[in-house]
């Protein structure tokens, strides 16, 4: 559940190394990462190992081993591997998504959690899942960027997204995916939502939550850039009506299910020899 990939900000990936003890704290830990796992299962073989790309600190590949799937897990961050390992033990290895240290066709299925979004080049992420996929495998995807927002604090978080990430390159929702599978090898299976979710914040409260520079897409910007790119959202937020009554917001995400081509005319890299303990199925 967090990105893979070299550098981070706008135009690379983000690093988790300083979130990753407050991570699961704020981000639902265990309980979440069971709730996500539960529809992630219905797609995967509970005979075959799954691979974790972006596994974060683990609580999704805990709730798949708990489901009775055997996992192993990659990711960028050591931070968060360090977390990962007390849950998944030592099948957890610190490794780029987009060059992957496993040989081709090694495994027949895999999962992603929030991890597209936060990665510099999800077409090659996307090729290099494909490469150690055996041909009819499944990528399970869990879209991190929320779906169009139906509340004016969502549309306000929206804008500075969008002015953040002008090309589109961060969006790993259904459409965009729906562009990019074929380029890697893939076919478009199935697309679904999650259940959506609900809390209360007020304006002000929104507007805090950007200043404090929490979002991940903030992460890489110096404090003129976020200044710059947050400002005005900051402004229009403290401007809404009553900005001390919290509001309920509803966000949802998409799961997209990904399927291997049986014969994938994308271009891989060269087979590397080096494999993680346990990487071969």
């Amino acid at each position: 559940m967090s990105g893979a990939g070299g550098g981070r900000g706008a135009t690379g990936s983000y690093g988790f190394d300083g979130v990753a003890q407050s991570y699961d704290g704020t981000r639902g830990g265990e309980e979440r990462g069971r709730k996500v796992a539960a529809r992630l299962v219905p797609f995967l073989d509970p005979d075959a190992p799954v691979l974790d790309v972006g596994t974060g600190t683990g609580v999704v590949g805990r709730a798949l081993v708990d489901y009775g799937h055997t996992v192993y897990g990659l990711d960028l961050s050591p931070a968060m591997l360090v977390r990962a390992r007390q849950r998944l033990g030592p099948v957890v290895v610190a490794a780029d998504a987009a060059r992957l240290p496993f040989r081709a066709a090694a495994f027949r299925q895999a999962v992603s959690v929030w991890v597209l979004q936060m990665v510099a080049d999800a077409p090659a992420v996307l090729a290099e899942v494909a490469r150690v996929l055996q041909p009819g495998g499944r990528y399970v995807i869990a879209s991190g960027v929320l779906l169009p927002a139906d509340d004016p604090i969502g549309v306000v978080y929206e804008q500075v997204w969008r002015n953040l990430d002008g090309e589109g390159r961060r969006d790993d929702r259904s459409a965009r995916l729906r562009l990019l599978a074929p380029g890697a090898g893939f076919t478009v299976e199935h697309t679904g939502r999650f259940e959506p979710t609900y809390h209360r914040q007020s304006p002000a409260e929104a507007a805090a939550f950007l200043e404090s520079g929490a979002p991940f897409f903030l992460w890489a910007l110096d404090s003129a850039e976020r200044e710059r790119a947050i400002g005005p959202a900051v402004a229009e937020l403290r401007a809404m009506p009553d900005p001390d009554r919290p509001r309920t917001r509803r966000t949802q995400r998409e799961l997209v299910v990904l399927r291997r081509n049986p014969q994938s005319g994308a271009m891989h890299r060269p087979e590397r020899t080096r494999t993680a303990e346990g990487a071969d199925t």
